[in-house]
C-alpha cells in the first residue's frame, strides 16, 4: 500500500492541496519518510492509545455506540476485546517506533476529545513545522 500512498501524496503536494491522511497502513516509518522528504509541506502525527487498558477502552467504544460512523456496532463482545487488544498492542509498538524516529505520537487512551483538541491544535500552528 505505501507506494500507492506516496504516490497520492505526491499528487496532492504538486497541486499543493490541504490534505489529511489517516489510516493503519500509515506506519511510523511513512510519516518519517514523508516528513523528511517533504519537510515544508508535510506534518505527520501518529495516533494511537498505547495508555489505556483493555477494560477502558472497551468502555469508550460503548460510551460511542450508535453515533457516526460507529463501524463496530453489532460486532460481538469478543470480537471488539480482540480488536482493542490488538490496537493496544500495535499502538505501544507505534509509540516506540515514533519515539526512535523523531515522530510525535499523540496517545487518545485517557482523554481521547483533549488528546483530539491537542492534535488539531498542532497540526494547525505554523510554528510547529
Amino acid at each position: 500500500m505505501w507506494p500507492i500512498i506516496k504516490g497520492m501524496v505526491i499528487d496532492l503536494l504538486e497541486i499543493e492541496h490541504n490534505y489529511i491522511l489517516e489510516g493503519t497502513y500509515l506506519l511510523p516509518n511513512n510519516l518519517n519518510q514523508l516528513s523528511s522528504e517533504f519537510s515544508k509541506s508535510v506534518r505527520s502525527l501518529y495516533i494511537g492509545y498505547a495508555e489505556i487498558t483493555v477494560a477502558d477502552k472497551q468502555e469508550q467504544i460503548k460510551n460511542g455506540a450508535g453515533m457516526q460512523n460507529d463501524w463496530m456496532n453489532g460486532m460481538a463482545s469478543d470480537d471488539v476485546k480482540n480488536y482493542v487488544e490488538r490496537g493496544i498492542q500495535q499502538s505501544k509498538w507505534a509509540k516506540a517506533q515514533c519515539s526512535e524516529l523523531g515522530v510525535k505520537y499523540l496517545d487518545t487512551g485517557r482523554e481521547f476529545d483533549r488528546a483530539l483538541e491537542s492534535g488539531i491544535e498542532w497540526l494547525s500552528d505554523e510554528k510547529s513545522q
